[in-house]
């Protein structure tokens, strides 16, 4: 460890390091967007990028991410840690071990629940760092080659109709993101992941207006597509909001592959998936949620 710095608050230079890295190694579908998503949608405040440096060579060889949901109008606050990650080279050096200490010294690590999203390899590991309360679903990792997908598969509910997170009242939206996060609040950073470049979203209305659920498609790492975050009220508006979704995608067809995460415990979005690739889909390890003092009631 002599020869490693760690540095927090790590610019958008090490963030593209991070995607490059990650995405070759690990193919994890993280985008140079990232960044200023979190960045910016937070505050700089409430997010840190540590990094590890060799500083022998000024390489960035392992990092770690925070991004605090600071309490809105008395809504309950959520630290989180995630784009965990060391090359491989300096695995089992203590870099791992101490960007993951390092992290959780952070002030605001100490005074509410924190979570985090792991693998399979590695969620006991972070059980052992207090993340041992898990809820009763866990998220699914499936994907399907591109050209496999045909939106035209999917079914449209004719009672709802799709519309741009501009032509909704913002209010209204944030209150319903706010129910399906079980109270914590995100208001910025959802409307900039929502409005960014480099995605693709729909906001699913009623003929009252009501807004009944939410789609967005982002392109990542490697010329790869991600679906989420996706709620809705039903199966029904699910299946509108991907379809929509996908119809905004220039040249779809250009794309590589496409991944999906939905809960494990709705079966009806998994349905979706196949439907969309004519069930050529690949299901990988199941994600595990972690968290340290309790689950927000979030509607999984």
């Amino acid at each position: 460890m002599e020869n490693i710095e760690l540095v927090c608050n790590c610019d958008f230079n090490r963030w593209k390091d991070a995607v490059q890295i990650t995405g070759t190694c690990e193919n994890w579908i993280f985008s140079a967007e990232d960044y200023n998503l979190w960045n910016e949608g937070l505050g700089p405040e409430n997010f840190n990028f540590l990094c590890a440096i060799d500083k022998t060579t000024g390489k960035t060889v392992g990092h770690i991410a925070s991004a605090y949901y600071p309490s809105i109008d008395g809504s309950e606050p959520l630290a989180t840690a995630g784009a965990y990650f060391v090359c491989k080279d300096y695995r089992g050096t203590g870099v791992g071990m101490e960007l993951s200490i390092k992290i959780g010294q952070e002030e605001r690590f100490a005074y509410c629940n924190q979570g985090t999203i792991s693998v399979a390899s590695m969620t006991k590991k972070y059980a052992l760092f207090g993340l041992s309360i898990y809820p009763e679903w866990q998220y699914e990792d499936m994907e399907a080659k591109v050209s496999d997908c045909n939106p035209d598969l999917l079914e449209s509910n004719p009672n709802i109709k799709t519309v741009a997170l501009n032509e909704v009242d913002s209010g209204k939206f944030i209150e319903y993101d706010t129910k399906i996060c079980g109270g914590i609040r995100r208001d910025k950073f959802i409307q900039k992941v929502l409005e960014s470049k480099t995605a693709f979203s729909r906001i699913a209305i009623d003929k009252n207006e009501n807004i009944v659920g939410f789609g967005n498609i982002r392109i990542g790492f490697n010329n790869q597509l991600a679906i989420g975050p996706l709620y809705a009220d039903s199966d029904s508006i699910a299946e509108t909001l991907l379809k929509d979704c996908l119809k905004l995608i220039p040249n779809l067809n250009e794309f590589s592959l496409i991944y999906y995460y939905p809960s494990s415990t709705t079966l009806g979005a998994k349905d979706i998936f196949y439907k969309l690739a004519s069930k050529n889909v690949k299901e990988n390890d199941r994600m595990f949620v972690q968290f340290s003092s309790h689950v927000p009631k979030v509607c999984s």
